[in-house]
């Protein structure tokens, strides 16, 4: 969308909601995307807000305008140096090349994939996990051919 400021999505309700017991309003959305994207230390506080505008147009309608990636000031970084970096921190956090490697991997490949909360945005959450004792950065894979077995 050349010349636009931003993309924008517009949900809607269904026609009837006499069936449910409460009714989600286009006020409930509004309030539910901003208090995601402002709160501190949230599930979006290490991604990049992608959410420029949250707009109520009528009691079941919300617009949601994303920003603009390509006017942002963004930088582009090749996929393999992504990888080759999250190798290096992986490895200082004291988890194995084949390990570091895999998950490295499946990092940059989930950012690739479009999932963005689950990619490299993870690394902090990694790191803070490890320095609590609640991730095992040498852990032991067993391969089984029979699912039973588990």
């Amino acid at each position: 969308m050349p010349g636009s400021a931003g993309l924008a999505r517009t949900l809607g309700a269904p026609e009837t909601t006499r069936s449910l017991v409460a009714v989600l309003t286009a006020e409930d959305v509004r309030y539910s995307v901003e208090r995601v994207l402002t709160a501190p230390g949230g599930p979006n506080a290490t991604l990049p807000r992608s959410v420029d505008k949250v707009e109520v147009l009528d009691r079941y309608t919300v617009k949601l305008t994303l920003y603009d990636l390509r006017r942002s000031e963004t930088m582009g970084v090749l996929a393999p140096k992504v990888h080759s970096q999250l190798v290096s921190v992986l490895r200082a956090g004291g988890m194995s090349d084949q390990h570091a490697a895999t998950t490295a991997e499946l990092m940059v490949e989930t950012d690739l994939c479009g999932v963005d909360s689950h990619g490299i945005s993870m690394l902090p959450t990694y790191a803070r996990e490890f320095r609590s004792g609640r991730l095992n950065m040498r852990p032991v894979f067993k391969s089984r051919s029979d699912p039973r077995e588990a």
